[in-house]
């Protein structure tokens, strides 16, 4: 089957991950697939572009804008990625770094209703979350979603 990791860097722009500033990012950037022109969703917001990349759809479908957990009845009619994965065999985790008590009730919410495998918080810093995230996509097939939240919470 194989391995997937796909780094999510939330709050920072692909030109602002350079040699001299970020040489571990942009060492990974090199290496391996980088998303260059990728845009968010509007309105701009972490837990709407983070639904829309879990379910495909914009915001004004999953309906997933601000932090909360009413838009889970709206969840059942969506096809999120990590169960259309799940179905196929294909297992998928979250790593991310430690949460807040009412982001982490969020994100188990989530992480259950869109049919992800684990999800495990690792840490304060992104290398934290990233050494996590390592021995996650070394131990197993599948596909690792590591959300690294540092320059979103610096911002």
């Amino acid at each position: 089957m194989g391995r997937v990791v796909l780094v999510l860097a939330d709050g920072l722009r692909p030109d602002a991950i350079t040699r001299t500033d970020m040489p571990s990012l942009d060492a990974l950037a090199r290496m391996y697939t980088t998303a260059l022109h990728a845009t968010t969703v509007r309105p701009s917001r972490t837990v709407a572009a983070l639904a829309s990349l879990a379910t495909g759809v914009a915001p004004a479908t999953h309906g997933l804008i601000e932090p909360g957990l009413g838009f889970l009845k709206r969840l059942p009619a969506l096809r999120p990625l990590a169960r259309e994965l799940s179905r196929g065999g294909v297992p998928s985790q979250v790593v991310t770094s430690e949460l807040l008590p009412a982001d982490r009730a969020v994100l188990w919410a989530l992480t259950k209703a869109a049919g992800l495998g684990k999800y495990r918080s690792a840490g304060l810093r992104a290398r934290d979350v990233a050494r996590s995230a390592l021995t996650l996509a070394l131990g197993q097939d599948g596909i690792v979603f590591v959300y690294l939240n540092d320059c979103d919470r610096a911002g």
